[in-house]
């Protein structure tokens, strides 16, 4: 499941397409465009996708104004990237005050 905190312009994957208020596809990847508060679902916040617009009745007769959370994950990070950032040394704090001398 993806946070409520999630940033617009996140790629996210579909993990859940079962009875969704538009036609949302299993692992496919979508971009975040907002993270919005609803008082009647589950995860108290829906994710509005830029790639799929909601019905406006559909809106109108119900509190969705996207998808719940748990219909998503993040999308992977390629595993270059993921070499890259367990290779690289962390540094801390003493470390970034010696640097800055």
């Amino acid at each position: 499941m993806i946070s409520p905190h999630t940033p617009p312009g996140t790629k996210i994957v579909c993990i859940n397409d079962k009875r969704a208020i538009a036609p949302i596809k299993k692992d496919a990847v979508y971009t975040v465009a907002e993270i919005v508060p609803v008082e009647k679902s589950p995860s108290k916040f829906h994710v509005v996708l830029v790639e799929i617009e909601i019905d406006q009745v559909w809106q109108a007769m119900t509190d969705a104004r996207g998808f719940s959370l748990h219909r998503f994950r993040y999308l992977d990070l390629p595993q270059s990237l993921t070499d890259l950032l367990n290779a690289q040394p962390v540094k801390d704090a003493a470390d970034l005050e010696e640097s800055v001398f």
